[in-house]
C-alpha cells in the first residue's frame, strides 16, 4: 500500500502532551462536524468506555551522550490507522507525524543535545466513520538521561 508521511515540528503545544493518562481528552481537532444550534459548540469530553488504547513508546537507549542519536518507536495498536502520531518531551509536543498509510510503528530519530534529558511519551489520533478525530491516551513516559 503506498502512502505518504509528513513530519512537522509544532510551533506551540495544543495541550495534549500535558495531560495525565487518567485525564486523556477526546477532541474534534478544533472544528465540530456535528455542531448544531440546539446543542451549542462542541467541547472536549473525558475519554471513557471505548477510549483509544495508549500506544507503547520504546527508546533505543535510555542513556546517551550529546551528539548521539536515539531512536524512538511509538507502537500503535488500533482497529483504524492512525492519522497523526505525536511525540512529547516533558509534557510538550516536540514532533508530529501525519500518515495516510497503515502502520503499526512510527519512529523518530532524535539527535541528542544537552537539553535532551527528560521524560518522553507518544500518542495518536484516528478518524471515526464520521471523520471526527479521536485521541488516544498517552503512552507511559520513558526517561532519557544525557551523560
Amino acid at each position: 500500500m503506498s502512502g505518504s508521511l509528513k513530519v512537522s515540528v509544532p510551533q506551540r503545544s495544543d495541550g495534549w502532551c500535558d495531560e495525565d493518562l487518567e485525564q486523556a481528552l477526546q477532541f474534534d481537532c478544533g472544528y465540530c462536524p456535528v455542531y448544531s444550534h440546539e446543542h451549542g459548540p462542541c467541547k472536549p469530553k473525558r475519554a471513557g468506555t471505548g477510549a483509544l488504547r495508549a500506544p507503547t513508546l520504546y527508546l533505543s537507549e535510555t542513556s546517551a551522550r550529546e551528539g548521539d542519536s536515539v531512536l524512538f518507536w511509538c507502537s500503535v495498536i488500533s482497529q483504524a490507522p492512525a492519522c497523526r502520531v505525536v511525540f512529547c518531551k516533558d509534557k510538550e509536543e516536540i514532533l508530529s507525524q501525519t500518515s495516510s498509510e497503515e502502520k503499526v510503528t512510527y519512529d523518530y530519530d532524535h539527535e541528542v543535545s544537552r537539553g535532551s534529558t527528560g521524560k518522553y511519551a507518544c500518542g495518536y489520533e484516528i478518524k471515526d466513520s464520521y471523520n471526527r478525530v479521536n485521541r488516544s491516551q498517552l503512552s507511559s513516559a520513558k526517561h532519557l538521561r544525557i551523560t
